[in-house]
């Protein structure tokens, strides 16, 4: 052992870590742990998102249905601007029941004869479960050509 020590240029003393080089690790791990919790929840709020997109999607091709039917997306007026409830022909309330969305939270916020926005926005009251909540402040919202946008407001 003491050809060990004299390689390395060391005293018999044994040493440990000092307090610096054990809060130099511990500023390390809390750095890391922060980016990764906040990567983590990033994608969480993206898969909550999906859901919505999901829903929505299910709503716009109901609309496309009706739209192929009578070349008019309010069907002689009887879709209009608020809930989706059961105003759009094909659509049950089980239809929109998901993880982090409930049927409520999807609404047609315009609509015309040719054109269509839908949203889907999380509240407190979203969700079922322990995922209740959880899409306080996502918003998605789509267009009669598909396309899409996702916001998020902290709550």
């Amino acid at each position: 052992m003491s050809w060990f020590m004299r390689m390395v240029g060391k005293s018999g003393k044994t040493h440990g870590f000092t307090l610096v080089e054990l809060a130099i690790v511990v500023v390390i791990v809390g750095v890391l742990a922060a980016v990764a919790l906040g990567v983590y929840r990033g994608y969480t709020r993206k898969a909550m998102a999906t859901e919505a997109t999901a829903g929505l999607g299910t709503i716009r091709t109901a609309l496309r249905v009706v739209y192929a039917r009578h070349e008019d997306y309010t069907s002689g007026a009887t879709i209009a601007v608020g809930a989706v409830g059961a105003q759009v022909p094909g659509i049950d309330a089980g239809d929109l029941q998901g993880t982090y969305f409930d049927h409520d939270d999807y609404a047609i916020d315009t609509i015309t004869g040719t054109t269509f926005e839908l949203s889907c926005t999380g509240d407190a009251d979203s969700g079922q479960g322990n995922a209740e909540g959880r899409a306080t402040g996502v918003r998605v919202t789509l267009n009669q050509d598909g396309d899409e946008t996702y916001s998020y407001t902290a709550p």
